[in-house]
């Protein structure tokens, strides 16, 4: 029953956050809490020892981005549409990565940046950092979009979160729906509308990271720490400029992924 459970919050998880159809992404990241990561943390130990899954989260994250190619740190905004879904839907799926609880709700924009921060922030009552998810998602409006047909936009937020003497690292993935509209400067404004906000809580199972260390430790051997993982979920400022690469360090690490399925290599949903 339990198991049951688990795998319809996975799969309503994935649905709400995948119901969104849109012509661009803009993506952002932030980490609160502390870094417990031991300083000579190993592929294996990243795993094996509690203290350091805030680093396993964060590397299975980066990942499952890199895996189905979602790079908002090197892509244009238009091509990251498919790819936010697919990552969404891999990370959903990860068995070392449990769904505690969601907000799907549509919030009633006026048109100013300072209201649609506010209303996030005033979006639910459980859900934790709602004050800096709003602050984040209100920053990651382009302030300039030089292609005028990208109308229908999706502001995307990984939130890292390792709670102080917790032991239970966790992530939220946020997204809003909303239409973005520009002048004849390219200067954007949010026009009067009804707009779709999505927070996805998720917490580290670890009693299933320690088990399968071995396994996974091998199929992600590439650390990567909370405040890379950042930096690799941040879309550019100026969105159409593509040339920042800062998935190359991880090239460079032979980030072996292709041939990895989670159902494969932990016969995860037979």
């Amino acid at each position: 029953m339990l198991f049951a459970k688990t795998l319809i919050a996975l799969i309503s998880a994935t649905a709400v956050l995948a119901q969104s159809p849109a012509n661009a992404v803009a993506s952002g990241a932030f980490f609160v809490g502390e870094d417990t990561t031991e300083s000579s943390v190993t592929a294996r130990s990243m795993f094996e020892k509690p203290e350091n899954h805030i680093t396993a989260v964060s590397s299975v994250l980066a990942f499952a981005a890199k895996s189905v190619n979602f790079q908002p740190a090197s892509k244009p905004a238009k091509s990251l549409v498919t790819t936010l879904d697919a990552f969404v839907e891999r990370v959903s799926t990860f068995p070392g990565f449990i769904t505690s609880n969601w907000v799907d709700t549509s919030i009633k924009l006026n048109g100013s940046f300072t209201q649609l921060e506010k209303m996030i922030r005033e979006a639910d009552d459980h859900i934790t950092h709602l004050p800096l998810i709003a602050r984040n998602i209100r920053d990651l409006v382009p302030g300039y979009i030089q292609d005028k047909s990208l109308k229908k936009w999706i502001l995307s937020l990984v939130v890292l979160d390792n709670p102080e003497d917790s032991g239970n690292p966790k992530f939220k993935l946020v997204r809003v729906v909303l239409d973005l509209s520009t002048d004849k400067d390219h200067t954007v404004f949010i026009p009067e509308q009804t707009a779709k906000l999505v927070i996805v809580d998720f917490h580290a199972n670890g009693a299933s990271l320690i088990a399968n260390a071995a396994t996974l430790s091998t199929m992600i051997p590439t650390i990567v720490s909370p405040r890379d993982a950042v930096d690799l979920f941040t879309s550019p400022k100026v969105i159409e400029d593509t040339t920042a690469d800062l998935w190359a360090f991880l090239r460079e690490k032979s980030f072996s992924l292709e041939a990895y399925d989670w159902q494969v290599v932990l016969n995860w949903k037979k």
